[in-house]
């Protein structure tokens, strides 16, 4: 079944460049700055082994939906162009059609010739939800929307408080508001941020959030090159006493699937998502690796603390400043 017909005007899709920067920035945020604290109490070469595991999983997870959602349009599509031809042959209406043509029954008579462009601007692109009904049916879309709302919940918290406990830090008003403050502020550019129903309008905010954060690995470089103490004889390659702290971390880091069926569908040419879906968990792997390795290398046991290397600048740095906003 091609999977290249549009389901949405062209002009409102991504190219396969868009796609990788759509599907760079969901997975790379705060969770990124806590990944040398777990390299350096887990280990390196254990952390490193337990990203490349976690990153594979990951990527076979969310090839494995794209697949399941393209076998759930496909079906969607048939079912679609059974009714039309119900209706053409009949000369009935969409009612009498519906009552008529069961979903689950298999028809011959239906190849993928018979499907035509009426019958995708008919339907919707399937959600999580609704593979995980056509797998198990109700009781799969209802705890696949469970683990969807407790999954998005945990990540959007974090990101909430960390953004909420930063702010304060770089307008040097820590005394003045609190978090709560800060997360009213928030509310707002928040829900209209949700709002935007189309991914492909924030490839340009997502290659500007993917810059951003090659600066920070650039920062990081450049102060652990100006350390006079280089602590590279003294780093631990593997402590299973911490092995559960940097699975969670890096659990955490790649947690990005629940958008992922959006930014397919968002594609000019959804044939190319494996491509562009490579490249994306090759890019992420990378990034990851150099910072966690990078600050831990440089930085050594410093990095150790809750706010990793940003914690040794001084407080009146405008490069901390720099680092903060980011």
């Amino acid at each position: 079944m091609s999977s290249d017909v549009a389901l949405k005007p062209e002009r409102l899709k991504s190219g396969v460049l868009g796609t990788l920067m759509n599907l760079i920035k969901p997975f790379i945020g705060a969770g990124i700055l806590s990944l040398p604290r777990s390299w350096a109490r887990a280990g390196w070469v254990l952390s490193t082994i337990t990203l490349f595991i976690l990153t594979y999983v990951a990527s076979y997870c969310i090839l494995a939906l794209a697949n399941c959602s393209d076998i759930v349009t496909s079906e969607e599509l048939r079912y679609t162009a059974r009714k039309r031809i119900y209706r053409s042959r009949n000369n009935c209406d969409e009612a009498t059609a519906v009552e008529n043509v069961d979903f689950f029954t298999e028809s011959n008579d239906v190849t993928e010739d018979d499907i035509v462009a009426e019958d995708w601007n008919s339907i919707q692109p399937p959600t999580m939800s609704d593979v995980g009904c056509m797998a198990f049916g109700k009781p799969g879309r209802l705890v696949t929307d469970i683990f969807i709302v407790i999954s998005q919940m945990g990540a959007g918290i974090t990101y909430l408080s960390f953004i909420s406990a930063t702010i304060p830090d770089v307008i040097n008003r820590k005394d003045s508001f609190n978090n709560i403050h800060m997360l009213l502020v928030m509310f707002i550019p928040t829900v209209l941020l949700c709002l935007i129903r189309n991914i492909s309008r924030l490839a340009i905010t997502s290659l500007l959030g993917n810059v951003i954060y090659f600066f920070l690995i650039g920062c990081a470089m450049y102060l652990g090159s100006k350390l006079e103490h280089q602590p590279i004889k003294n780093l631990t390659a593997a402590n299973w006493e911490y092995y559960p702290t940097v699975f969670s971390t890096v659990s955490f880091a790649l947690e990005g699937i629940a958008i992922v069926l959006p930014i397919k569908y968002a594609m000019k040419e959804p044939k190319k998502f494996k491509m562009a879906l490579s490249g994306a968990m090759v890019s992420i792997a990378i990034i990851y690796l150099a910072f966690a390795l990078g600050c831990y290398f440089l930085f050594g046991n410093l990095v150790d603390t809750p706010d990793g290397f940003i914690s040794i600048l001084d407080s009146t740095s405008v490069l901390k400043t720099i680092i903060q906003i980011a």
